[in-house]
């Protein structure tokens, strides 16, 4: 039985080309900061969407914490949602990721540090099943 493995980037403003209940995995690194509340919720819907019924979305999620990275700098245009040098970039606390996964089986989520570029960064890890 062979496995088919597909890698695909796409814009995640808009509904991603996948299929419905077509990925086993989704993997999420440091990309879904980038967007206002609503985008961010449509985001995981669609997520959602193209996993299989036990599916998981692995991902990393920038922390309030990532002070070295952003966290609470700039004009706050949302809460932990911010604009600096034209850039805009969330970050998350526990009470955004608990309602960013509601309705999913979540068994992963927890903060951690990590470095990045020689400075440490601090990151939500979390696990969640569709």
């Amino acid at each position: 039985m062979s496995r088919r493995r597909e890698r695909r980037s796409s814009a995640c403003r808009t509904q991603s080309p996948f299929p419905d209940r077509s990925a086993q995995v989704v993997i999420a690194d440091l990309s879904l900061h980038y967007f206002a509340w609503a985008d961010t919720l449509k985001i995981a819907a669609d997520i959602r969407r193209i996993l299989r019924p036990g599916g998981v979305l692995i991902c990393r999620l920038n922390s309030v914490k990532d002070v070295e990275y952003g966290a609470g700098q700039g004009l706050e245009l949302e809460p932990n949602y911010y604009e600096l040098d034209g850039k805009r970039k969330r970050f998350f606390d526990r009470d955004q990721l608990e309602r960013l996964f509601k309705g999913w089986k979540a068994s992963v989520m927890e903060e951690q540090s990590m470095n990045r570029y020689d400075k440490p960064k601090a990151v939500w890890v979390a696990t969640a099943h569709s």
